[in-house]
């Protein structure tokens, strides 16, 4: 039996580096600061340590669904210096307004009260999308967006937590009006917006799109900022020509150009599938930020040509019904084309591309007894060219063993600890989970799932009081069941604390039920990771195991 190799990725931030054992000795008692060791302190009548080894991390708080008080975001938590941290919820702001068409006015943002703002005679705008999405969160994969939409009269109301806000206002597509952006920094209560969206103060840009000097029809166009946020409403090339309307100026923009609709769009004079062509023009002025007329040539285009083949299992030989088979070009002509189907009940599929270099994947269903997916292929696609045979080998079956911390410790967990796995995506499919059991008694548990890059969660039963896992793998195929390298639970320090706050016309209180969430922000600082949750009391008290490890990008 050829033997896997598989690799566990020790990354710091949630794998078994054991370094030294967190503070976990029984806390002494104490009724003040002062009865405590120098780096103790006393909270609800015990010493508490902070951490060894675990630095900054980041926290949500977010109370009961029908609380008054709005979410909380924070960070540069420092656990070194205390493992006590307390948290005070700010009140919901009520956020209400009418959307209008204002005229001469222009773009703005007025404040006032609802229902006079507009002033006599200037037409709402009913059916409106107000989208408020918070400018800087703390937690950079956890931003929060609160949507709500105008009613007949124009009127809207949303409730904020106290933060400035990044809002897009979207009239109704009948309007044609392109989105309306603004900040506004949302503080005190009581605030009431006005919102005017303009009708006069556009202008339109035309233009015309080929390929080769063949007229493209049928291809969705939009105008992007800089970040890729929308600033028109898209329309479709008629004959290659398109006219959208954009902000008075306008601002420095870039063209989106892709399919029509989900099937890639038609272009009858130059054969199916429409690419996805990646965005073009300068980032700054330039005679994309004119009102000249836009004409550009996207160059030839390769023929059409047809992918298709047959899904079977390697072992059997027998066709795979249901099969997703997805193809991506990798030519980087400027434009994309990414088509997936479902194989038929003799294991065939057909993809319409053009023709090129794909890298094409084959995903039965996740199943445990299923086959796995294919892993990616390198296809080069031509008319007429032979049908591609995928065959998918059978998942792989792995087990592995779960350990207690402590540095040389290699005695067993016991059961209950919950795995989770994650097959990371490709460049074709997005993640697959995996089959996987709880430890048994010994602390061992199974995998059962496609080969690639995994992600693993262990959360250990709640009577362990010991931090979530996290750790990644490469899982290679195998016959038979392969045995992982043991898995060693990181070090637990306990994060104490209470969450009050004040509701309007209220007094401070204690907030019961809500959900204290800790991070840790990835080297790259744009994701996170889960480090622990938990629950506060009725006291408004709340205790969360963390790992008591470095995390990486953070400076111990």
């Amino acid at each position: 039996m050829s033997r896997a190799v598989v690799s566990l990725l020790a990354v710091c931030a949630f794998s078994g580096c054991a370094l030294r054992q967190g503070r976990t000795d029984a806390p002494a008692p104490c009724s003040s600061n002062n009865q405590c060791d120098p780096s103790y302190v006393c909270f609800l009548g015990e010493c508490r340590g902070s951490s060894a080894s675990l630095s900054q991390v980041v926290v949500e708080i977010r109370p009961p669904n029908d609380s008054p008080l709005g979410v909380l975001q924070r960070a540069n938590i420092d656990l070194h210096a205390s493992a006590v941290v307390n948290f005070q919820l700010q009140p919901l702001l009520d956020v209400k307004g009418v959307v209008v068409e204002a005229g001469d006015a222009g773009f703005g943002l007025d404040t006032g009260d609802a229902g006079t703002v507009a002033g006599a005679g200037t037409p709402a705008l009913p059916g409106a999308t107000l989208t408020f999405t918070d400018h800087a969160p703390a937690i950079p994969d956890r931003v929060h967006k609160i949507t709500t939409r105008s009613d007949a009269t124009g009127t809207f109301g949303a409730r904020l937590p106290v933060a400035t806000w990044d809002l897009v206002v979207q009239a109704a597509d009948s309007t044609g009006l392109p989105p309306f952006s603004a900040l506004e920094a949302v503080q005190g209560a009581g605030v009431s917006l006005g919102l005017r969206v303009p009708s006069v103060q556009l202008q339109t840009v035309a233009g015309s799109i080929a390929a080769g000097g063949v007229p493209i029809s049928g291809a969705s166009v939009s105008a992007i900022d800089r970040t890729g946020e929308p600033l028109a409403v898209p329309v479709t090339s008629v004959d290659g020509g398109f006219v959208l309307v954009l902000p008075l100026g306008p601002p420095p923009f870039r063209l989106q150009i892709g399919p029509g609709d989900s099937d890639g769009g038609v272009a009858a004079a130059l054969g199916d599938p429409l690419p996805s062509f990646l965005p073009f023009g300068p980032p700054n002025a330039s005679e994309f930020s004119t009102a000249a007329l836009i004409v550009k040539d996207l160059g030839a285009l390769p023929v059409g040509a047809v992918l298709q083949g047959t899904v079977t299992a390697s072992t059997s030989g027998l066709p795979i019904p249901a099969a997703r088979v997805s193809a991506v070009s990798t030519d980087g002509n400027g434009w994309i084309i990414s088509r997936s189907t479902v194989a038929g009940a003799d294991g065939s599929f057909s993809l319409q591309v053009r023709a090129g270099h794909y890298l094409v994947e084959a995903a039965p269903d996740a199943a445990a007894d299923q086959p796995a997916a294919s892993g990616e292929i390198e296809v080069t696609v031509v008319p007429g060219g032979p049908a591609l045979h995928i065959a998918c080998n059978p998942k792989t079956r792995a087990f592995g063993l779960l350990v207690l911390p402590g540095n040389g410790n290699n005695k067993a967990v016991g059961e209950g600890y919950q795995v989770t796995a994650t097959r990371l995506p490709d460049r074709v499919i997005s993640s697959r989970a995996a089959f996987t059991t709880a430890t048994d008694s010994a602390g061992i548990f199974h995998l059962v799932g496609d080969a690639g890059r995994y992600r693993l969660e262990i959360v250990p039963p709640h009577a362990a009081s010991l931090p979530r896992k996290t750790v990644q793998l490469q899982l290679e195929s195998a016959a038979g069941e392969i045995s992982l390298p043991a898995i060693q639970i990181s070090p637990p320090v306990v994060v104490y604390g209470t969450v009050h706050g004040q509701a309007p016309g209220g007094s401070d209180a204690p907030v019961a039920n809500a959900t204290v969430d800790f991070f840790a922000i990835d080297a790259s600082g744009k994701a996170t990771v889960m480090l622990g949750t938990g629950v506060t009391d009725a006291s408004g008290h709340y205790s969360v195991v963390l790992p008591d490890v470095p995390q990486p990008g953070l400076v111990p």
